[in-house]
């Protein structure tokens, strides 16, 4: 396997790191901002399996995080959507449909049990999930 590092010309930090399976194709491409996984514009890893797209994953500041779609895509061989996962914050969100409402309040670690509007939020925290109710 080989890595490219795309750096930074003035501080020399990284910025995109490709790493290469020995057939030469492309096993993952990692976006960092400040030495933490983070990309505004796309997802920040990006894996492929035999040349095709497999998981897309998108992190803000080293946190799995996405709030206008899914933040963990998962991709079949023939490229259709075998899975997607929501997080705020690195927090599971078991709902999506209510990701809108949620970015519109601040999330806290206590208590375990807060009203949001009409939303009935549960955290578990062993896990980070949220899982939405009554809406």
């Amino acid at each position: 396997m080989k890595t490219e590092f795309y750096r930074d010309t003035i501080s020399n930090e990284i910025l995109k790191k490709v790493i290469y399976y020995d057939n030469d194709e492309i096993k993952n491409e990692r976006y960092y901002l400040n030495n933490k996984q983070h990309r505004v514009d796309g997802p920040a890893i990006i894996w492929y399996n035999n040349g095709k797209l497999s998981m897309e994953c998108y992190y803000l500041n080293n946190e799995c995080h996405r709030e206008n779609g899914p933040a963990i895509i998962e991709y079949d061989n023939d490229g259709s959507i075998v899975r997607e996962r929501y997080y705020l914050n690195h927090a599971e969100i078991i709902n999506p449909l209510q990701i809108e409402k949620i970015n519109n309040k601040s999330i806290q670690e206590e208590p375990m049990q807060e009203e949001f509007e009409n939303i009935n939020i549960k955290q578990n925290k062993k896990r980070k999930i949220f899982i939405i109710e009554d809406f």
